[in-house]
């Protein structure tokens, strides 16, 4: 039974993959953002040495994870795997939509599993040996094997919602499909706090103190709910120092993780705070989540492209036998479709995070404790102060270091 075209699938696949590669190839020879003398004001060649060699590594895992990706996808694809399941299904009285369930589902942790190897070595063992994990080899497989639960629970809704209206709707299913997965989404970031963020680590309000004060003192200007204010304990995972805003409406909150609040003083931690302020003063969440909505109508003009195209279906359509098949197509689209707008989204995002930075500026008037911030930030998390121009517009969700830095120094002169 011949689902897919698969000459066109195997072509798209490995252009996919030489265009990630070719990508991945060409970073390191476009010129960097700023002359070495610039960055060396800041951060020592120790440092950058270092940074520089993380770098390569994450570079090199790259290099080694996206081919094996998308020979696990041409080993379910055509291999056996989908074409057994498939028949079975065929023969089976089961409807179509529990059909296409099993089959994201087979995909899933078919590639879970196959892939298990790679994201053991380039995300543990890595993290590990630049001492960024504290985890236990139990520690991460649990926190893996988790996520792939939750993944495959999204995966049964969306795949649901994606052939019931595929079927349903001959058509216009890409609007209907492209509705239903913006309220999904909606409905995610919103639970995403309370009911996936738990799962993964421990979180606790603030405590009282003088830190709490004076974060009270800068919560009034912008009657911010400070029992929405949450410690994280990342100690137990890594040594990164990080905080971020999540959830919408009842559910957002601002989070630090308690390696912040352990290096970090006062003055720097409340630098961060003010950033995080103005992520939520500015409604970044809720425009973010806007984007991302625009992005998954991208993705689905794309996948119905894909179907249009690869897929070589029996003349009705909407036969129970082949309904199934179109989500390995559908998955495609997501991937190609992300890959190319991710720049987009990474233009977005930086212009984000320039204005929480201005805001924490205008509400702190710290400009010591901003740009010691920023070279604690690099360092403990072992940023590239100086990233090439092509890895930074393709991939960087926040402004470089350097630049930050700037703003800083340069506010009181633009007052």
């Amino acid at each position: 039974m011949q689902f897919l075209n698969w000459k066109k699938l195997t072509l798209l696949l490995i252009c996919f993959a030489c265009s990630k590669g070719a990508l991945q190839l060409a970073m390191p020879l476009t010129p960097r953002l700023y002359e070495k003398q610039v960055v060396d004001r800041y951060f020592d060649d120790g440092y950058l040495a270092k940074a520089a060699h993380y770098k390569e590594a994450r570079n090199a895992a790259s290099r080694v994870t996206i081919p094996a990706d998308i020979v696990v996808t041409l080993l379910f694809l055509f291999a056996g795997p989908l074409r057994l399941l498939a028949r079975r299904l065929n023969a089976s009285k089961i409807k179509p939509v529990v059909q296409a369930i099993l089959i994201v589902c087979a995909m899933l942790l078919f590639e879970s599993i196959l892939m298990l190897p790679f994201t053991y070595k380039f995300h543990y063992l890595l993290e590990r040996e630049f001492g960024f994990s504290n985890e236990t080899s139990a520690m991460f497989l649990a926190d893996y094997f988790k996520g792939i639960a939750i993944g495959l629970g999204f995966a049964v809704i969306l795949a649901a919602i994606f052939t019931a209206l595929y079927r349903r709707f001959t058509r216009g299913w890409i609007y209907f499909v492209g509705m239903a997965f913006s309220v999904f989404t909606i409905f995610t970031v919103y639970v995403m706090p309370i009911v996936i963020e738990p799962l993964f680590f421990d979180y606790k309000p603030l405590p009282a103190g003088t830190l709490r004060t004076k974060i009270e003192e800068l919560a009034k200007t912008e009657n911010i709910r400070l029992d929405n204010i949450y410690e994280m304990r990342a100690s137990e995972k890594t040594n990164r120092t990080n905080a971020y805003v999540t959830g919408l409406w009842g559910t957002h909150r601002v989070v630090l993780f308690d390696t912040l609040l352990k290096k970090f003083n006062d003055d720097e931690i409340i630098s961060v705070v003010g950033h995080e302020f103005g992520h939520s003063v500015l409604n970044h969440v809720a425009i973010g989540l806007a984007l991302d909505i625009a992005s998954i109508w991208i993705i689905l003009f794309v996948a119905r492209f894909l179907i249009i195209w690869l897929v070589r279906i029996y003349p009705d359509p909407l036969a129970e036998r082949n309904i199934g098949a179109l989500i390995p197509i559908f998955l495609l689209g997501i991937s190609l479709a992300s890959f190319f707008i991710n720049p987009i989204a990474a233009y977005a995002s930086r212009h984000f995070e320039a204005a929480a930075d201005y805001y924490a500026l205008e509400k702190t008037h710290n400009r010591g404790a901003a740009v010691s911030t920023e070279v604690k930030l690099a360092k403990d998390n072992l940023s590239d102060p100086n990233p090439h121009k092509l890895s930074y517009f393709w991939y960087a969700g926040h402004p470089d270091t350097i630049s930050r830095i700037r703003m800083a120094e340069n506010f009181k002169q633009s007052r």
